[in-house]
């Protein structure tokens, strides 16, 4: 039996532009574009949402973390100091 899912994708030569070929699948999706030079490109899926607010957050925690650890320090420091 034919397994359309495991065939070897469908190669459409276009020699233009840079592109060799570009390979598709049985769904009709890009699976991979060869280029003139050799390359071979694989299309890659967009990142989440969270994946974006996951960046925007990093610089707000790169500040507030260490900040809080040295508010936490002075505390621990204050409360053994003499006064």
């Amino acid at each position: 039996m034919f397994d359309m899912s495991t065939s070897i994708p469908i190669p459409s030569v276009v020699m233009k532009g840079g592109i060799k070929a570009i390979n598709w699948s049985h769904n009709y999706g890009v699976e991979s574009i060869e280029t003139e030079d050799g390359q071979i490109i694989i299309p890659t899926p967009a990142p989440a949402i969270w994946e974006y607010l996951l960046v925007a957050l990093f610089p707000l925690l790169g500040f507030f973390i260490p900040w809080g650890v040295i508010l936490a320090i002075g505390w621990v420091v204050a409360g053994f100091a003499r006064p």
